[in-house]
């Protein structure tokens, strides 16, 4: 089951039957005494339990609406702590509710006798109870201050080599409005969609035609930071975008924006005029979310654009490649060093763990009580990413509501024919299991190994200056 809330807001789940309360006087329960059910009416509630007079049914259900008519003795002869197996009953007017909580509070020798309506699962005290598990979720609102999450979905120069940032340029450049940006964003995922990468960069055109990158960045993603989250190529693609939008988004003059995925082209335009029900339907809700905001935020006018992508492969000679071309090879490059550096950290982290649960294990086999200056000095050590945890549903956005499973905000679609539970649940298989389930199509180690070969630099002819990986 799931909640939809205002944000902020708190989220519960709802798939139990009935919530839990507490024991007051007066109230009819029904308990389970000795592997038997039995229906009380509680006259004392203290540190030693819950205290009732259990009832004797006089009648059974005639039909759905009459319930059970149960009398309880006035002598209190049946007095009994019933433990924490129990269940509130209904009654079937708040006039027998009344008398219960009289007759509790002034036990006299007179009878009392209700008639209740709660179903017999729930007399017999086989029904489920309900749990409140669930988070106060952040405030998410337009004007809230993101600048402490900005840094990480920018991630200015990760991806770019020995590339140099000419921030200080870019924001002398962007009080300009006549001067026009160019920007170029993509995205990359693993074949087992275990690990993706996004990349982007800003650039300006020269009067000689040429173009020159003033920054870039990227950031990656691993599916087992983020059992929310199911990465596919359009989230990485449109996590470049999103990430370029924030950096750029003082630029004061046009901005042409050029991407190889037609799917975040097509949000793009659409978000402005989207409703409740059109966002339901659209994937990746939290990283488009954010884009929308961007769209009321960025200064200058922005144009996203297709550029068709992997131009090597339809022409060889580089020197007939467009700007726009040469760009979005650039940024594909950008984008697939981010994941081959996030993938490369991951591995070399989960090597640490199991290293350091080793020398766990060595510990206590050897020791019966493990020396408190051993368990210091085997302390596992803080990880800090090298490429950092991007999490965008936690970005501002202006979505007036979100949906969780399981205290998990789901971003997927959630509103479609046949729905699809690879959207709510995310599979969190390992990349360790992955890699042993498929082991002559997944080599990470080749991978790493491949990130860290020999680096080249382009030949400088006044166009993109990025440091590249040299393929194989």
């Amino acid at each position: 089951m799931s909640l939809f809330a205002l944000k902020p807001a708190i989220h519960f789940r709802v798939g139990h039957r009935m919530p839990t309360v507490d024991a007051v006087r007066g109230m009819v329960v029904g308990y389970a005494r000795d592997g038997e059910s039995a229906i009380g009416c509680v006259t004392r509630v203290d540190e030693s339990g819950v205290w009732v007079v259990r009832g004797n049914r006089s009648g059974g259900r005639r039909n759905g609406r009459e319930g059970i008519k149960v009398v309880f003795n006035g002598s209190c002869e049946n007095r009994e702590e019933i433990g924490r197996k129990w269940r509130a009953l209904d009654l079937d007017t708040e006039a027998e509710e009344c008398r219960a909580r009289a007759w509790a509070d002034d036990v006299r020798d007179t009878d009392l006798e209700v008639r209740i309506i709660s179903s017999a699962e729930h007399c017999a005290c086989t029904t489920i109870e309900r749990k409140a598990c669930g988070r106060v979720a952040e405030s998410k609102v337009p004007g809230d201050d993101d600048s402490h999450m900005r840094e990480q979905l920018e991630g200015l120069g990760i991806g770019c080599g020995d590339f140099v940032q000419y921030h200080e340029e870019f924001n002398k450049l962007a009080t300009d409005p006549d001067i026009e940006l160019l920007g170029f964003s993509d995205g990359s995922l693993s074949g087992d969609y275990t690990n993706g990468g996004y990349g982007w960069l800003v650039a300006v055109k020269h009067a000689n035609g040429k173009l020159k990158v003033l920054a870039g960045g990227g950031g990656a993603a691993i599916a087992s930071h983020a059992t929310n989250v199911l990465l596919n190529t359009t989230r990485m693609e449109a996590l470049g975008l999103a990430a370029g939008m924030s950096y750029a988004r003082n630029w004061a003059g046009k901005v042409k924006w050029y991407i190889d995925n037609k799917g975040v082209i097509v949000n793009f335009w659409r978000m402005p005029s989207c409703v409740a029900n059109d966002w339901s339907k659209m994937g990746d809700r939290d990283v488009f979310g954010y884009i929308n905001r961007m769209q009321e935020v960025v200064v200058g006018e922005w144009d996203v654009k297709h550029q068709q992508g992997h131009v090597e492969g339809r022409e060889k000679d580089q020197s007939k490649w467009t700007n726009e071309e040469k760009g979005n090879v650039e940024a594909d490059h950008v984008c697939g060093r981010a994941r081959k550096m996030a993938l490369g950290d991951e591995l070399l982290w989960l090597k640490r763990v199991d290293e350091w649960r080793t020398r766990c294990a060595e510990l206590e086999e050897k020791y019966t009580i493990v020396p408190e200056r051993l368990v210091s000095e085997n302390k596992l050590p803080v990880r800090v990413h090298v490429v950092p945890k991007v999490e965008p549903w936690k970005l501002p956005s202006n979505m007036q509501w979100e949906l969780c499973w399981d205290n998990q905000i789901v971003v997927g679609k959630i509103a479609e024919t046949g729905y699809k539970r690879r959207y709510t649940i995310q599979n969190t298989i390992s990349n360790d299991y992955l890699a042993k389930q498929t082991a002559g199509l997944f080599r990470p180690g080749v991978a790493v190994e491949k990130a860290h070969r020999g680096k080249k630099v382009l030949p400088c002819h006044g166009l993109l200056e990025l440091t590249h990986t040299a393929r194989n």
